[in-house]
């Protein structure tokens, strides 16, 4: 009996044109959104790839010169200082940042780490593209997934029992033998089933692409799957809770609505409203005044630097430009002076996570987007982690190069060898994401039960 309701129930489902229409429609987003994901993905990958060769070049000819001046030979008093020492800090895409890094062009990506920075100026071009374009950000296949998955499968399946009963024929079909149940179990199978199997082949199909790991994939998959289960579940409790068609479109919008824009955004304004971002005016006021004080009191600075250092004072090279060590203390000063401001803006965003992270249970949205950032290596959290490693170089840097520096010296080839190359150290997926699937799953279990119960009776 179940075989002849799903045949039914697909021929009905799509053979209609303007169902068909809006199947075409969500396939051509996907595809869209994944065709333009491993797109970005590729020239993000290029542009990373491509900058550290010129970089590599440039060590390697301050590497030759520093040597040559540690073997007594001529060079430029310009040549191999410790200022000119530059880094390049990168934060590559992640395995499926393709499908999920809707916003991920607003985030900093490279630092070049070297003493002629601050923490100011580490991380200067967050933005690649026009401001409008950024704040409305990309459309990734997790956006898709997230909110117009679940409104495809309400609306395809929230009449499946009203429409016969608004009209009077639900009772000629039990007395054919129909069964509630059956009719109802069908029809979410012939809408779930491509509602999900057309982001699962994309998701396949760009995992191929990028090479992606199985894991990463794996998940994508599973967290699929089981939001498409939950959003059924909630369409077959629609579907056995109204008799007219229009109270339950109303119903089916409002749910959708509620689990996908008002309590994520409520989430989000609450946890900025409770943890607000300190002023970035604030932030860079510090930093000139910092710079200010520096360079007004040079000698005093130097002098209580190089006391501070006493095995590191060799005789100076008077030929070394005197900006060379003015420059170095300022931005050890402004560091030193907004470190504060720093960790209190990564501690608010850090604690705006951690709200959205607590609250993430009340919205299936929040709990499938949490899972698929984390999985595709998308995300603030991320971000945030690259810019404290970039950072954490930045110190490690200007203490190795300080001494030389101020000193007007230069390192020894030993001590510029041991100056460690950047490299970026993923984060640990946090264990919330399963419980929230493994929650969202008992969520859509108990729902499609309740719901089943429900039809039941109607017989």
């Amino acid at each position: 009996m179940l075989r002849f309701h799903l045949a039914r129930e697909f021929n009905a489902l799509w053979r209609p044109a303007p169902r068909l229409a809006a199947l075409a429609l969500y396939a051509a987003l996907i595809a869209w959104s994944v065709t333009d994901g491993v797109s970005w993905h590729r020239h993000a990958e290029s542009v990373l790839a491509g900058a550290p060769a010129d970089l590599l070049t440039d060590r390697s000819e301050w590497m030759a010169d520093l040597e040559s001046a540690e073997a007594g030979e001529e060079i430029s008093p310009y040549a191999a200082r410790p200022m000119s020492l530059t880094f390049l800090a990168a934060l590559p895409p992640g395995p499926l940042a393709a499908l999920a890094g809707r916003n991920e062009a607003m985030q900093p990506h490279t630092a070049l780490i070297s003493g002629w920075r601050s923490e100011v100026s580490l991380f200067q071009r967050y933005e690649v593209e026009g401001p409008v374009a950024l704040g409305a950000g990309r459309l990734d296949l997790a956006f898709v997934v997230v909110a117009v998955l679940p409104l495809l499968v309400l609306l395809l399946s929230f009449d499946v029992l009203s429409r016969d009963r608004e009209a009077g024929r639900f009772r000629l079909f039990l007395i054919q033998g129909g069964r509630a149940g059956q009719t109802l179990i069908a029809r979410l199978i012939a809408v779930a089933l491509p509602a999900f199997a057309i982001p699962a082949i994309a998701i396949l199909v760009a995992a191929l692409l990028l090479d992606a790991p199985v894991p990463a994939t794996r998940v994508w998959i599973a967290g699929l799957a089981i939001y498409t289960a939950f959003w059924s579940a909630v369409a077959a409790l629609v579907a056995v809770s109204f008799r007219q068609v229009s109270t339950g479109a109303l119903a089916a919008v409002t749910v959708w609505a509620l689990l996908v824009v008002v309590v994520p955004s409520t989430v989000r304004f609450t946890a900025e409203a409770l943890y607000p971002l300190p002023s970035r005016v604030s932030y860079l006021t510090e930093a000139r005044l910092a710079e200010g004080a520096t360079r007004r009191n040079l000698a005093e600075r130097a002098e209580i630097f190089m006391a501070e250092h006493p095995d590191e004072a060799d005789a100076p090279d008077e030929a070394v430009p005197g900006f060379y060590r003015a420059s170095y203390l300022a931005n050890v000063d402004i560091n030193t002076r907004t470190r504060g401001l720093v960790d209190a803006f990564e501690g608010q965003q850090a604690r705006q996570r951690g709200l959205v992270g607590a609250l993430q249970f009340l919205s299936p949205a929040i709990m499938l987007n949490q899972v698929l950032q984390a999985s595709a290596g998308t995300g603030p959290a991320r971000s945030a982690d690259f810019r404290r490693q970039a950072r954490a170089h930045l110190d490690v840097v200007l203490d190795a190069i300080g001494p030389a520096t101020v000193g007007r010296n230069r390192l020894t080839v030993e001590e510029a060898r041991r100056i460690p190359e950047f490299a970026f150290t993923e984060p640990a997926i946090p264990l919330s994401g399963l419980i929230a699937m493994i929650w969202m799953l008992v969520l859509a279990a108990g729902g499609k039960l309740l719901a089943l119960r429900r039809a039941q009776r109607l017989n």
